[in-house]
């Protein structure tokens, strides 16, 4: 699991084996985490999110803590793609040629970022760049 702490100063990276999908609301910053077990962490237990807090990142203190599970969302049905070595070799470029008039977009099949809100953004910008060239083709 890793949990990036940010304010105006200060950003770093903690991993961690013990917590899962944690925010935490601390006096200035905010802290995220993301891990592979919703149930492993308790956000209505203040106490115990702070105690895991404590193990990473001690001096904080959490003001309010929420989570959401992700695989569980109906609507998500989980969370971004985490490709096995050698997909990117194999069908990276396949899965972004375009197909006579469909083109393919998306954060997973992102250039860069692949999974975050900028690779989609990025496979957006991309894939309708392509769709109106072929259209006016």
């Amino acid at each position: 699991m890793c949990f990036q702490l940010r304010n105006f100063r200060l950003m770093q990276t903690v991993m961690t084996m013990n917590t899962a999908f944690i925010l935490a609301r601390v006096i200035v910053d905010v802290l995220i985490g993301f891990g592979m077990d919703a149930e492993a962490c308790d956000p209505g237990d203040l106490d115990a999110v702070q105690r895991q807090l404590d193990d990473i990142v001690p001096g904080y203190q959490v003001r309010d803590a929420t989570a959401h599970d992700w695989l569980a969302d109906e609507f998500a049905q989980g969370t971004w793609a985490i490709h096995r070595p050698g997909w990117y070799t194999t069908f990276h470029a396949e899965m972004r040629r375009p197909e006579n008039r469909v083109v393919l977009a998306g954060s997973d099949i992102a250039n860069g970022w692949s999974g975050f809100i900028d690779g989609a953004i990025e496979s957006g910008f991309r894939g309708s760049r392509l769709a109106l060239d072929r259209a006016r083709a």
